[in-house]
């Protein structure tokens, strides 16, 4: 059957756009002789609420394991101020029979917020080569009712804690087993075995045996010689601070915040040592491999004046001080070296706008 001329047919030889400036809603929901309204999206509308109350399921239980939470009221504020009658500029795709996306080539999905993935029954992902993941602040799996596994069928496992503690806890019976091996136990400063009451602690070169009742020993003999020792060498970590790639724009002016101050000399300085020298780019952006311990940066103009400049807050700080820090002009509180700096100008205070860019280094 031919399906030339049974529907429609976008198509060009050359560049293709779609643009609708207030959202655009894509369907293969059935609507016969075009009924119902324009943007009637009931189906994918259900579908969306029902994927809200399952992150709203397995958060609730996710909390009681203390276990990392969902972000459900990114969720929710994308649903009910974007998506519901497309009250903003969003894009909202469904289709009941499924929806398929592909390339021979790179495909990428980049949020400048929340990407949220969410299904009722499978997630399945399959690699050909590898799979890396890198978070900048946290990582946390649960498992609500089938458990975890993690299986290596070459190749070696490792598990590191490389700056804090690391805690393996079970409810009930614990088992390390090396079937074609040996098993090594060490620790720095003390070793610690205990259970109903009894102890044995290894600490300082010495040994201590203790318990509330008798202590059995069974051998054919009990040799006792001089003293020895044993060293075992622990890993040194790497001290790994990850970074992040920070821009801002220098203009001439609040009031003229698009004549960018291009090719401006600079000096940076993050607590007191000087990080960078260079030139603002034709844009006026100065970009730099930003630490994220680092709070400020002071900025020192050829024309002497100098600014402290605050990075932009992390999703923990309330959301009325991230609005004007990202966005506009920012004003702060004057130093004492301000003070004493040719700044002079009451919009000298907020010279700069901030545009982050939070993609963590490779």
């Amino acid at each position: 059957m031919k399906k030339r001329g049974d529907g429609f047919e976008l198509r060009t030889d050359s560049w293709g756009a779609i643009r609708a400036g207030k959202g655009l809603f894509i369907s293969t929901n059935l609507r016969t002789k075009a009924s119902s309204e324009q943007l009637d999206m009931r189906e994918a509308k259900q579908q969306l609420d029902d994927a809200l109350n399952l992150v709203s399921s397995l958060r609730e239980a996710a909390d009681v394991a203390k276990a990392e939470l969902a972000d459900l009221n990114a969720q929710q504020t994308l649903l009910t101020q974007s998506i519901h009658e497309l009250q903003q500029a969003a894009m909202l795709l469904s289709s009941p029979a499924g929806i398929a996306l592909t390339s021979p080539k790179t495909v990428q999905a980049n949020s400048g917020e929340n990407i949220t993935l969410t299904a009722n029954k499978q997630v399945d992902i399959s690699v050909g080569k590898k799979i890396t993941l890198a978070a900048g602040k946290a990582i946390s799996l649960f498992a609500h009712t089938l458990g975890i596994k993690a299986f290596a069928a070459k190749g070696k496992v490792e598990i590191q804690a490389q700056s804090d503690e690391m805690h393996l806890t079970s409810l009930k019976d614990m088992t390390v087993t090396s079937t074609g091996g040996k098993t090594v136990v060490a620790a720095k400063d003390e070793l610690l075995l205990t259970c109903g009451g009894a102890y044995i602690r290894l600490k300082g070169g010495q040994i201590e045996y203790g318990s509330p009742n008798n202590q059995t020993v069974k051998a054919t003999n009990w040799v006792v010689e001089g003293p020895a020792s044993m060293d075992v060498t622990h890993p040194q970590f790497p001290q790994s601070i990850p970074k992040q790639t920070l821009r801002f724009q220098l203009s001439s002016s609040p009031q003229s915040p698009m004549k960018a101050r291009a090719f401006e000399p600079y000096e940076l300085y993050a607590n007191g040592a000087l990080i960078l020298k260079g030139m603002s780019d034709a844009q006026g952006n100065i970009q730099i491999d930003h630490d994220i311990p680092t709070d400020s940066y002071q900025l020192h103009l050829l024309n002497g004046d100098r600014y402290d400049i605050d990075v932009p807050p992390t999703e923990e700080q309330d959301a009325e001080r991230v609005e004007p820090v990202n966005v506009g002009f920012r004003s702060s509180a004057p130093s004492q070296e301000r003070e004493s700096s040719r700044i002079g100008q009451a919009w000298g205070k907020g010279l700069f706008q901030f545009i982050t860019e939070w993609n963590k280094r490779k």
